[in-house]
């Protein structure tokens, strides 16, 4: 297909067994139906996975993809990477800023498939159009970073652009990230340890080709009026100077920090960590930008031990905290040899936390540990642990595992205290907050922010004043209201959905950064412009409720359902601190919650499943076949 700009129009698929390689063409039809990224990605391994493929078996899949705004000059340069996960088992996929997205587009692809399992290690090399498989024997064992200067200097092109994994990856800890500009991480599900399964260190890409954009010259102009708009946003210049940082100080006095394992949903020195801490004791030096972005919400950090790292978000500092701990220095080294080691730190930190209420609960000893004293707030525990996951040494290879199977190993009612949605981590205590709560407990991914969780509910920059929700949403919301949870989640999580497969930014977007950015009607005019594609701006929501359920029915196959959609039984209990002093999760509320959530969708409320009357009608015949299959296990093919 010969695009007019914004796609490639090219897919690469390797085949790591037999070592080969095809180029396949992106059909206008699957661009118009899935638009790219996160979209493409949930319909590729929906149609071309078994259901019950083992996730770290040469059958499953992973994907880098790209969208069609990749490469603008409006934070648009996010890598997408899906693959059936082998933390939760569900569908896998995140994103992650940096250049190397663009740069695969600049090479000539749109999305790179990866299947089956090398002999031994190998590295990926992407370049102007071709695809060239390496051996990495000589890389395997190394770092992120070391991995990156390697090949790098291998190939003499310091712009070389690398998604690399550390040890955690190889060792296939389940919940391994990637990572790729040294320091920028598709987080959750263990899409590392996918790689890792292959025998695939690293996949670098360089690309001298232009991305091509149908009607440069109105693009420009539309770009400069939207970004100009952008910038006048509340709040705006704050998040530019402070970055995710900035949200654990209110965080903190909501009550929805993780201290301790979240037995509190306070910690008390968590001043220590904001923001304002940060920047006046002289930890931030230096902003950063992801590629094409003119936010910069990212900080070169230096800790007074001498280490640096680049970019400590808000979850991974709660996740510091529900160790116990509140310190920047231990924090920046905690994100630092995460990202080298390529582990993530949310379930990593949150798996440690585990394991500390554990030791403290006498259901693990030194003997355990390895002589650690594994108690909260000791830092160096916390560090010796990031060290035995990575190696899977000791303790840390049943930790490695993630928490249900860590508390499957354990027993004696470690289930209680393993807070986790689907097997995935929670990131942020979700009590006394409906929609931002509902919005993790029904992610296709498990525990997730950024699925559908409502930000604008308990955000005062991100808020919606009545005639917004109104308009946007079709009724006014109470952001207390389980009632009104269902309809903020149904809207958040669509847009969500079109913005991972557009390639944009969620704090540039709305409905994540807030009402009224850059929305639906903006999202029309920039394909139209970069693509010559033409989508009236009422269908991105359709496109948005088909992406959702793709990955619902693929979660469906594998055997997910209302079931799953639930809490962990710490949320159940009244909260700790904080405004949601007391709050707490009853069976009644989540009922009340997913009835309306399923009805919404048009799913069968009894199962929380899409009927295939359902997605036939968003046009997905594929599914339909499929999921029928569940309605009626007497059905034949």
């Amino acid at each position: 297909m010969d695009y007019k700009g914004g796609y490639c129009g090219r897919i690469a698929a390797v085949d790591l067994s037999s070592r080969s390689v095809e180029t396949i063409d992106l059909t206008l039809d699957l661009a118009r139906r899935f638009l790219g990224g996160r979209g493409l990605g949930a319909y590729l391994l929906c149609r071309d996975l078994s259901p019950g493929t083992d996730p770290l078996s040469p059958g499953n899949e992973i994907l880098f993809e790209t969208g069609p705004l990749t490469g603008l000059w409006l934070s648009a340069g996010r890598l997408h990477i899906s693959a059936r996960s082998p933390l939760t088992g569900t569908i896998g996929d995140g994103n992650s800023g940096g250049a190397w997205a663009p740069e695969l587009k600049a090479a000539g692809f749109d999305l790179l498939i990866v299947r089956g399992r090398a002999e031994s290690p190998v590295f990926l090399l992407v370049k102007d159009g071709e695809v060239q498989i390496h051996p990495a024997d000589d890389a395997w064992g190394k770092n992120v970073g070391e991995t990156t200067d390697l090949l790098r200097s291998r190939f003499s092109d310091a712009d070389l652009k690398v998604v690399a994994i550390g040890p955690g990856g190889e060792k296939q800890v389940r919940f391994a990230c990637v990572m790729n500009d040294y320091a920028r991480a598709v987080g959750q599900g263990g899409l590392g340890a996918v790689m890792g399964s292959k025998n695939l260190k690293a996949i670098a890409v360089r690309g001298r080709g232009d991305i091509r954009v149908a009607h440069p010259k109105e693009l420009m102009a539309f770009l400069r009026e939207k970004i100009a708009h952008v910038q006048k946003k509340p709040g705006f210049d704050y998040f530019k100077r402070m970055g995710t940082t900035s949200l654990i100080a209110p965080s903190n006095e909501v009550g929805y920090a993780c201290y301790n394992n979240m037995q509190y949903t306070r910690c008390p020195d968590a001043h220590a960590l904001s923001s304002e801490h940060l920047q006046e004791h002289g930890y931030f030096r230096k902003s950063m930008a992801c590629y094409g972005c003119f936010l910069g919400c990212s900080h070169l950090m230096v800790s007074k031990r001498g280490t640096f790292t680049e970019g400590i978000e808000f979850g991974t500092l709660n996740e510091v905290t529900a160790c116990g701990i509140a310190d920047a220095d231990v924090a920046i080294e905690y994100n630092r040899v995460c990202n080298e080691y390529s582990l993530d730190t949310f379930d990593t930190g949150h798996v440690i936390a585990f394991a500390m209420e554990c030791f403290e609960k006498g259901l693990l000893t030194k003997a355990d540990t390895g002589g650690v004293d594994l108690r909260f707030g000791n830092s160096e525990s916390l560090l010796a642990m990031v060290e035995q996951i990575a190696s899977r040494s000791g303790l840390g290879d049943l930790l490695a595992e993630g928490l249900v199977s860590a508390a499957d190993a354990i027993g004696k009612g470690s289930h209680e205290f393993a807070n986790h949605i689907k097997g995935m981590a929670l990131d942020t205590d979700i009590r006394g907050m409906p929609g931002w709560g509902l919005g993790y407990i029904v992610s296709s991914i498990g525990a997730d922010h950024l699925r559908g969780s409502t930000s604008f509910t308990i955000a005062a920059s991100r808020a919606m004043s009545k005639e917004q929700s109104v308009r946007l949403i079709g009724k006014e919301i109470d952001p207390s209201s389980y009632e009104d949870a269902p309809w903020a989640v149904w809207y958040e999580e669509k847009g969500d959905a079109v913005q991972d497969s557009l390639g944009l930014c969620k704090f540039i977007s709305s409905p994540h950064g807030g009402p009224d950015l850059i929305y639906y009607k903006e999202y029309a005019e920039l394909l139209y412009l970069m693509s010559g594609i033409e989508i009236p701006e009422s269908e991105f929501d359709t496109i948005g409720e088909r992406i959702v359920n793709a990955e619902r029915a693929f979660n469906a196959r594998e055997g997910f359902g209302r079931k799953d959609d639930t809490v962990p039984p710490r949320m159940r209990e009244p909260a700790r601190g904080g405004y949601n002093e007391g709050a707490f999760y009853s069976q009644e509320m989540l009922d009340v919650m997913l009835d309306g959530y399923y009805e919404l969708h048009k799913w069968d409320k009894k199962t929380g499943i899409p009927t295939p009357e359902r997605l036939n009608e968003l046009d997905l015949p594929v599914l339909a076949e499929q999921i029928a299959k569940i309605h009626d296990p007497s059905s034949t093919p």
